[in-house]
């Protein structure tokens, strides 16, 4: 790290060098962004892919770094002179990309899991919104940046704007043709953006799965990724080079095989159940669920408590007991412990089997009306292919009420013979996970130019792939008195029978041709379409 009168250098395994603006640093340099050094950007992933130890706060400077590139380049082209930024739009973005991930709690994802087992209330915990908050906060506390702000012109409710990834009709109305903005940071459309960008290059790199060049072409995306007019909706969009294609094709294949290779890998969900186990043990002595969720709502004592949080603490609080109330029962302490040394001994839950949930929304307009010159059928392949999971549904059953997790649990439990060693219900986990072709919340629109300022448009569907993976926690195993033996227990072969019995029922009850449109609610595991895979056990 090297340091000048103007700017801060950073030296980035990823990027390279990233050159930190003063406006950037004075947010770089305080408590709250500190705090990302110290969550991992994949939460427990690291248990399994032990390079995987990278932060949210290499992925913010990168992310912020590919925004400066990008709307540099986009103000230096001619081809952009109309829709040129200006001095505060343009470090409204970049303030943007930096703060994009500041209110993620510790753990990454499995936090958001752990506070949407609470119940339909946690949902209202978005990180978005609480990234915002955190960066309104840092604003407040320091008036020389205040005034380094106003001076630049930087419109706050834009940047919280951009980081939510949605603009308000005022906003709209305000930038007219610059709203593709919008579309760097947090691409709601189609989900090619900066962010998506940086941190599939970074969790390759260290998962092991590829680096630079061989990943994503970012220098290509840079130069080719432009502002184009798209005459039948009236707007300007980022948009790709026609002859881009296979690159963007790249970005959602490599997002694909990082889901199934690392995020999505059985250890991983397995330490993931558990460490949801291990934050519920907390949650009944901190109330960690309200805590998120007064912070969320602008409690200033709430929010100081939340900044306080991450990872070591909570592992301390777990492991040893360390700040836990004089009062804490015994039955907890001992249950964290016990949680603990088995995730230290890989007495991990074990892997019993899996089945699918697919759902598809159609779209309406599939694309432009476009001229054989336009490169449409290898767009459109380039799409189909991007909008695949590798994880395809085999046979697809309907099934009118599949029921709830506790309903199925339950079903499966009781085709266990009797004297199973698997006694309870409160012994399953069902682990949902959830794969999209995209990030967007709808089909994706992508925008392309084969020459500029004109762009054409093509919408695919959103699929996605819901795994439901069933755990069984085992007993602690242990060889003697004092010494706890290494490694997960096997699945007990009638609990895989039991689960490929519950299955055969489902699939009986066949009511749709594979062809069917399949729709299922999110995180609803009710009048849903079930595609299913053979269950092997491990």
């Amino acid at each position: 790290m090297f340091r000048s009168s103007r700017t801060k250098i950073f030296q980035d395994s990823v990027q390279g060098i990233i050159e930190v603006e003063p406006i950037i640093l004075r947010f770089i340099d305080t408590p709250e962004f500190q705090r990302l050094r110290r969550l991992h950007q994949l939460g427990i992933v690291n248990y399994v892919y032990p390079d995987c130890t990278h932060t949210r706060f290499e992925h913010s400077l990168g992310t912020y770094h590919l925004a400066k590139r990008l709307v540099d380049a986009i103000q230096a082209d001619p081809e952009c002179a109309s829709v040129r930024l200006s001095i505060g739009e343009r470090m409204s973005v970049l303030i943007a990309a930096l703060c994009h991930d500041l209110g993620h709690g510790p753990l990454s994802h499995t936090w958001e899991l752990f506070l949407k087992q609470g119940g339909s209330d946690y949902n209202k915990f978005k990180h978005e919104n609480m990234s915002c908050l955190i960066t309104e906060r840092i604003v407040a506390k320091d008036e020389p940046l205040r005034d380094l702000l106003k001076d630049s012109g930087v419109d706050l409710e834009l940047v919280y704007a951009l980081i939510r990834g949605h603009p308000t009709p005022e906003l709209v109305e305000r930038l007219r043709e610059k709203t593709f903005i919008f579309e760097i940071v947090s691409n709601s459309l189609n989900g090619n953006d900066v962010d998506k960008w940086d941190y599939i290059m970074r969790d390759s790199l260290h998962a092991g799965l590829g680096q630079g060049s061989g990943v994503i072409e970012v220098e290509r995306m840079l130069r080719f990724y432009r502002p184009a007019y798209h005459a039948s909706g009236d707007a300007w969009h980022m948009s790709f080079r026609s002859s881009e294609a296979s690159n963007v094709l790249r970005i959602f294949s490599q997002r694909t095989r990082l889901y199934h290779s690392v995020y999505s890998h059985k250890t991983t969900l397995a330490l993931g159940a558990m460490f949801v186990d291990i934050l519920n043990a907390l949650d009944s002595i901190l109330q960690l669920r309200d805590l998120s969720l007064r912070a969320c709502a602008g409690d200033d004592h709430a929010m100081e408590a939340f900044l306080r949080l991450d990872e070591h603490l909570l592992w301390a609080m777990a492991s040893s007991q360390y700040l836990l109330p004089p009062e804490t029962s015994p039955t907890i302490k001992a249950n964290l412990r016990q949680l603990c040394q088995r995730i230290e001994f890989r007495q991990l839950y074990s892997f019993v089997g899996k089945f699918l949930l697919a759902e598809i929304k159609t779209v309406i307009n599939e694309h432009d009306s476009l001229s054989a010159n336009d490169n449409r059928s290898d767009l459109s392949k380039l799409l189909d292919n991007a909008c695949e999971a590798e994880d395809k549904p085999e046979d697809v059953i309907k099934v009118e009420k599949l029921g709830t997790e506790a309903q199925i649990l339950t079903e499966i439990l009781r085709k266990l013979p009797p004297r199973s060693s698997v006694r309870s219900v409160d012994e399953l986990r069902l682990v949902v996970t959830t794969h999209s072709s995209n990030s967007t919340d709808g089909e994706s629109t992508f925008f392309a130019y084969k020459t500029l300022p004109n762009a054409f448009s093509i919408t695919r569907p959103l699929t996605k792939i819901y795994c439901c993976s069933l755990l069984w926690t085992g007993p602690l195993q242990k060889g003697s008195a004092t010494r706890l033996l290494r490694g997960p227990t096997p699945a007990p072969p009638c609990l895989v029978e039991a689960l490929n019995s519950w299955l055969g029922e489902k699939r009986a009850a066949q009511t749709t041709r594979v062809s069917d449109p399949l729709f299922v609610p999110e995180h609803d595991l009710r009048r849903t379409l079930v595609a299913f895979r053979p269950i092997k056990q491990p």
